[in-house]
C-alpha cells in the first residue's frame, strides 16, 4: 500500500547503482578525444526522469556515493574478507568516477560521499534525519539491502530498471518477509557478490521458513532447540557465528556518518544541456 503523499519529499539517488548499471547495460560512448563516457551519460538519463518528478518547491535531492579514496569499510574490521572475491572494476569506468563527480558539481547537483563509507549507510543516515525533518522520503535505488530502511508511512524505494516502487507489501510478495527482516534474511542465506558468509545450506525457502516462525536471527538462535528438522537446526549450530556476522555486515550504519550537508533543490532543468555539454 503505497502512501507517502506528504508535499515534502526527500529524494536519495544511490550513485554507484546507476553508475554500474549504465556503464555495463549500454554499449560503450566515448568523446571525440577517446575519454569513455558511456556510464556518466547512462546515468545523467537514469537521473533526469527522476529529478523532473521531485521538482516541487518543497521536495529535496542527494546523490549518495560509496567512499572516493578507499576501498577498505568498516565492514573490513568486521569481516577481513568482505568483498574479498570481487572482479578489479574496469578501467574504462573507473576513469569516469571522477567524471561524474565533476558533472554533478557543474549541473549543481547536491551529492555526499564519506571515506570509509558504502552509500548504503550514508542513505541510511540522511534517511533519518529527512524523516525527523519531516520529510518523506524516496530512495533510488535497485539495491536490495536498502530495501531495510521501507517504512510505509515515510520511507520507499523506488526501483529504477522496474520502474516502480516498492512498499512494504511488495517486500512480502517478492521474498515473503517484512523489510525490517531483511537483514536476517540476507544474513541466513548469505551474499556471493559481497562475499558475506550467511549459514551454508540455508536458502531462500529455508530462511523465509525460520522467518516466518521467528522475527530474527536472535530469536531463532534463543530457539536453536526447536528448530526442525533436525539437519536444518545442525547447519544453523555449525553456522552460528558467520550468521551473526553476516548480520553486522548486511546491517547498515548510519551513525559513523559524520558529514552532513544541508538539503537543497536542484535546478534539473540545465540538464537538458548536457549531450551538448559532453561533445
Amino acid at each position: 500500500m503505497i502512501k507517502l503523499d506528504n508535499n515534502r519529499k526527500m529524494l536519495l539517488i544511490d550513485g554507484y547503482g546507476f553508475i554500474f548499471r549504465a556503464f555495463y547495460a549500454l554499449p560503450s560512448l566515448t568523446t571525440s578525444s577517446g575519454i569513455p563516457i558511456g556510464a556518466i551519460h547512462g546515468f545523467i538519463n537514469m537521473i533526469i526522469p527522476l529529478l523532473q518528478k521531485y521538482q516541487g518547491k518543497d521536495d529535496k535531492v542527494l546523490v549518495v556515493l560509496d567512499s572516493p579514496s578507499s576501498k577498505k569499510t568498516i565492514r573490513h574490521n568486521i569481516y577481513q574478507n568482505y568483498k574479498a572475491n570481487r572482479v578489479k572494476t574496469p578501467q574504462d569506468l573507473v576513469s569516469q568516477f571522477a567524471l561524474v563527480r565533476e558533472m554533478l558539481k557543474s549541473f549543481s547537483i547536491p551529492y555526499v560521499e564519506q571515506d570509509g563509507l558504502e552509500a548504503d549507510d550514508i542513505i541510511a543516515a540522511y534517511s533519518q534525519r529527512a524523516i525527523a525533518n519531516n520529510y518523506k522520503v524516496i530512495i533510488a535505488s535497485g539495491d536490495k539491502d536498502l530495501l531495510q530502511l521501507i517504512t510505509d508511512d515515510s520511507c520507499l524505494v523506488y526501483d529504477p530498471i522496474k520502474k516502480r516502487t516498492v512498499d512494504s507489501t511488495i517486500v512480502q510478495e517478492i521474498l515473503g518477509i517484512l523489510p525490517q527482516q531483511i537483514v536476517d534474511y540476507l544474513a541466513l542465506i548469505g551474499d556471493s557478490s559481497d562475499n558475506i558468509p550467511g549459514v551454508a545450506g540455508i536458502g531462500p525457502k529455508a530462511a523465509i521458513s525460520l522467518l516466518s516462525d521467528y522475527r530474527d536471527i536472535e530469536e531463532i538462535y534463543d530457539n536453536i532447540a526447536k528448530i526442525k528438522p533436525i539437519r536444518r537446526q545442525n547447519l544453523l549450530r555449525e553456522c552460528e557465528a558467520k550468521a551473526k556476522i553476516s548480520k553486522k555486515l548486511v546491517q547498515l550504519h548510519p551513525q559513523e556518518v559524520k558529514i552532513y550537508q544541508e538539503f537543497t533543490n536542484v535546478q534539473w532543468k540545465e540538464l537538458e544541456q548536457f549531450d551538448d555539454a559532453i561533445k
